[in-house]
């Protein structure tokens, strides 16, 4: 689906900056008294209601303050960032019509709502941050730097690390003992020979990736060979001679979409080491009449993933 409805998910550190170790500090109390969910807060109230503008990517950002929701004894603070691009122009048409609906110019950014939540445990020098990603539309690069900018400003000593969260503990518990709903193998730079073969001749460099999906009716018994191939992504997934004919071959990319606990997460098998920070929530979120997720349906499902990942 174009707008899938994904979690990122992401590790919150802080550092020393002028040292070369990464001995992290306690985010409850770094710096002897500070505490990093009251940071938060503070970062938020920063917005003040103010579209901020970030020249260099040409994105903004804008909170909604009626969306925050603070819990202080499970140290959570979620709600709901708007953001969207500018600075080119462009014509809205109705895709039902086939008439013009508006015109956009560089000073206009369509703005599109992006849930997140924070999660800062006690007495523990990591925390959690989970974005919300719509299809190919996301925050992770303008809210980290926006929130990077504002801590050194703070703290010009320390150095705040935003990284993706890797569980492979938690990404071998869906493949080994989840149901596996469909495995989709992924073939970047396509050679030129194999896009002949695809009677593809002359459009190599628009090829972007070439994808063979294989979906369930209910599961694929397949999760001991997905087991063994995160730990050998090497290897052909399938040793099939056609496959490799047309580019399925050991440079191929192996994802597994499976269902555990009632929850199905995306798992990229090809990155044992990096396991993608996003979970599939489009089957499990409610949404409203305009595709977005309704907050309580997707803040419920955050929290539970939270509670997955520190479990």
């Amino acid at each position: 689906m174009a707008n899938e409805i994904k979690l990122e998910v992401y590790t919150i550190k802080i550092r020393e900056k002028f040292k070369q170790d990464k001995n992290y500090l306690p985010l409850e109390n770094f710096l002897g008294a500070n505490d990093f969910l009251s940071f938060f807060q503070e970062y938020i109230k920063s917005f003040d209601q103010q579209l901020e503008l970030n020249e260099d990517q040409k994105k903004s950002l804008k909170l909604d303050s009626d969306s925050l929701s603070f819990n202080a004894s499970k140290r959570t603070i979620s709600g709901v960032i708007e953001s969207g691009d500018y600075g080119f122009s462009g014509t809205g048409i109705n895709i039902k019509t086939g008439k013009k609906s508006y015109d956009r110019t560089p000073e206009d950014t369509e703005i599109k709502p992006f849930y997140f939540l924070i999660f800062i445990p006690k007495g523990k020098d990591v925390g959690f941050i989970l974005l919300q990603r719509l299809g190919i539309y996301g925050i992770h690069g303008i809210f980290k730097k926006h929130l990077n900018n504002f801590f050194e400003s703070r703290f010009s000593n320390l150095k705040l690390d935003v990284e993706q969260f890797v569980s492979k503990e938690l990404a071998r518990t869906f493949v080994k003992r989840g149901s596996i709903k469909d495995i989709t193998l992924v073939r970047y730079d396509l050679p030129a020979d194999l896009a002949n073969k695809l009677g593809m001749k002359g459009y190599q460099k628009e090829i972007k990736s070439l994808e063979l999906k294989i979906k369930a009716k209910s599961k694929l018994a397949l999760n001991d060979k997905a087991a063994k191939f995160m730990d050998n992504p090497n290897s052909s997934f399938f040793e099939v001679q056609e496959l490799e004919d047309i580019g399925f071959d050991e440079k191929s990319r192996v994802k597994v979409r499976s269902k555990f606990n009632g929850n199905v997460r995306t798992i990229d098998l090809s990155e044992t080491g990096k396991i993608r920070p996003y979970y599939d929530i489009d089957k499990e979120v409610e949404k409203d009449t305009d595709g977005h997720p309704i907050f309580n349906s997707i803040d419920t499902i955050a929290k539970t993933l939270i509670d997955e990942l520190i479990s």
